[in-house]
């Protein structure tokens, strides 16, 4: 028992003495700061449209010539396969270089989906799949509303009215993102049957 004491005392000691030594050690240290001399602006992302400028132009016999400008917006004795175009000018407003995608209404689709095809299609600048639109640029595209030729009877004598069942009263939904954004999806979409 006393051995064991002294050895626990001994060892003890050893530790004492040992970190004695270990807390006079020491390394050469320096340090350095750099400064914070940085400053940032973050660049804008702005899409514009003239879409409440914009006139339908009627596609069929539907209740005027075809290819007539129709400023009124309710429609009678439409027909599967009559159709409703309207060109908008999309402007990049930004100070950045933005890709866009084109998005349906969510309601339009879940509600009209057996009746409207709805779709977006580019007139100048490219294709809308991976449309790159510069600061300060601009594109023409077309908004297809067309009646289905495959619409069953249960949509005869049917008001169709997209304000009532738009929220937002916003038929297409145009979304610019940064071009160094990861790439999703970046389509023009339709409805679907």
């Amino acid at each position: 028992m006393i051995n064991k004491k002294i050895t626990a005392l001994v060892l003890s000691g050893a530790v004492l003495v040992g970190g004695l030594g270990l807390g006079t050690y020491s390394w050469f240290t320096s340090s350095a700061k750099s400064a914070a001399n940085l400053k940032i602006h973050t660049g804008t992302l702005k899409v514009a449209t003239n879409d409440k400028d914009a006139k339908w132009v009627v596609k069929g016999e539907t209740e005027a010539k075809e290819g007539k400008e129709i400023t009124k917006l309710n429609f009678d004795n439409v027909r599967p396969g009559d159709s409703f175009e309207k060109e908008v000018d999309i402007k990049n407003t930004g100070s950045l270089d933005e890709r866009l995608t084109f998005k349906v209404n969510d309601e339009v689709k879940k509600e009209y989906a057996e009746a409207l095809e709805v779709k977006v299609e580019a007139l100048s600048g490219g294709e809308l799949k991976r449309l790159v639109l510069k600061n300060g640029t601009h594109i023409k595209a077309k908004i297809t509303v067309k009646i289905k030729e495959d619409t069953n009877n249960d949509w005869q004598d049917k008001d169709i009215d997209l304000s009532k069942v738009i929220d937002n009263e916003n038929l297409i939904e145009i979304t610019g993102t940064q071009v160094n954004a990861p790439i999703k999806t970046v389509t023009a979409e339709k409805t679907q049957k």
